[in-house]
């Protein structure tokens, strides 16, 4: 995509014409939409809701995404790969009867355990946590089934209306919950909410059906389930370790911060996270879907993609310097004049924040030159890197009580040098120093008349 041609008159061609094009657009459009509803509805529920009940929902939102994983064991990720609507609809209908078991013994040993596990927590307000979670996390992989299943059949309409419309139900769920006058748990008006968006999207994506989709349930059915499992489980499996040590390695810090600072000072910092992170990644990523393209096509035809990487990198700093420059100034007065006095601490979170993100947004959308050249073992090393550093820094601030701003400047400088670390090695094999990179180069090299030197460098090796 070229994007000097992107002029006004240009777009609108290609959404009248492309129906590529036109099928992203409905996609980003509907993600877009949401993601602002849900930064539109924060000024209101920050009204309504204390800090104690954004730390509680925090809590509840990082566990919900840990046990989806386990719920859906990654199943619907197969979806998009089968061959046959048949056997697609069989791997929806695998998540949502094994998905189901799973959330039913999870809420078992709950039950059994819960006494245990509130003393552990030493947070009485964690009860309805540990009922609702894994029917809400049940709910939650039905909404992730339902929007494969809607890619699937390439419905992208439904797919972007689907995610607008589960944001507003959820905003508008937990506005509602917020101004009855009950006395609820901490944070279960905005649990509901999130529950309640999660049934939207599960309730607009998963009735649809292909044409003439024959009967699919009895005997067939079920050998069509026993045979996705065989299928599609080591794939699976092996994404619910990576994902799962990615998820642990990203969201560790909220546990420690509940753990060491409260459920107050993890409320700030859970309406901080959110409102730095959501606008930079809807950004980002869409940065990095066309860097990921144009990268892993350059691959295939020349083994390497450095130039490209050095490229978008330009353009993204040039994109992101100025206006975060501007957010670290302005941060700490926007948050106290538009979630009010309550939350002006959160802007000073949001401010260190921001000076980490300003790296996260420059550099993320250009970590994929591991993932396209299969490099997984470093991708698991750099999760594991990452883990193992945010636990060391909560343990020293537990050692050594230190403040929450030091421990939040500790962990920002972490994550810099992550990523400038990253940036250097991902580049090293965009540059084509992997050995999958030289075999590539090699096939191209031979199949144009030359020969390459296949000679592994050395890591320190200059280039």
């Amino acid at each position: 995509m070229d994007l000097k041609n992107l002029t006004i008159q240009n777009i609108w061609l290609r959404l009248r014409f492309s129906s590529y094009f036109r099928d992203v657009a409905m996609v980003s459009l509907g993600t877009g939409i949401g993601q602002a509803t849900l930064l539109i509805s924060a000024p209101v529920l920050t009204r309504l809701y204390s800090p104690q009940d954004f730390g509680v929902f925090a809590i509840f939102t990082t566990s919900h995404m840990l046990l989806t994983l386990f719920i859906t064991c990654k199943f619907e990720q197969a979806i998009v790969l089968e061959d046959t609507h048949h056997n697609a609809l069989n791997l929806c209908y695998l998540v949502m009867v094994f998905g189901g078991a799973v959330a039913f013994v999870f809420t078992l040993f709950f039950l059994f355990f819960r006494n245990e596990i509130l003393s552990w927590s030493g947070n009485s307000e964690f009860g309805f946590i540990l009922l609702c979670l894994p029917l809400f996390s049940w709910l939650g992989g039905m909404a992730i089934t339902g929007y494969y299943w809607s890619h699937r059949l390439k419905r992208f309409d439904r797919a972007g209306t689907s995610a607008m419309a589960s944001k507003l139900a959820q905003s508008v769920a937990s506005i509602i919950l917020g101004l009855i006058p009950l006395r609820l748990p901490q944070g279960v008006g905005l649990m509901i909410g999130f529950a309640v968006g999660s049934a939207f999207q599960s309730g607009l994506t998963l009735p649809l059906r292909p044409k003439k989709l024959e009967k699919v349930f009895g005997q067939p059915f079920r050998l069509g389930i026993t045979s996705a499992v065989r299928r599609h489980w080591r794939l699976c499996f092996s994404l619910v370790g990576s994902q799962g040590l990615s998820l642990l390695a990203g969201n560790a810090i909220v546990y420690a911060i509940g753990a060491i600072y409260g459920d107050v000072r993890l409320g700030l910092f859970a309406l901080a996270t959110r409102m730095v992170a959501a606008p930079s990644k809807l950004i980002s990523k869409s940065i990095g879907d066309v860097y990921r393209q144009r990268a892993a096509r350059q691959y295939q035809l020349r083994g390497r993609f450095d130039d490209l990487m050095l490229t978008t990198f330009n353009k993204t700093l040039s994109i992101a310097i100025v206006p975060d420059l501007l957010a670290m100034i302005l941060v700490v007065p926007i948050f106290s004049f538009v979630f009010g006095q309550e939350w002006t601490e959160a802007g000073e979170y949001a401010r260190v924040l921001l000076v980490s993100g300003l790296f996260s947004f420059i550099l993320t959308p250009l970590d994929k030159a591991a993932l396209i050249i299969g490099a997984k073992a470093y991708i698991l090393l750099w999760h594991a890197v990452r883990l193992t550093g945010v636990i060391s820094i909560f343990a020293a601030a537990f050692y050594f009580n230190l403040h929450i701003m030091t421990c939040l400047w500790i962990y920002a400088l972490l994550q810099i040098s992550l990523y400038i670390f990253d940036f250097f090695y991902e580049l090293r094999l965009a540059k084509g120093l992997h050995p999958s990179s030289i075999q590539v180069m090699s096939k191209v090299s031979h199949s144009k008349g030359r020969s390459v030197d296949t000679q592994k460098p050395s890591f320190f090796q200059k280039t």
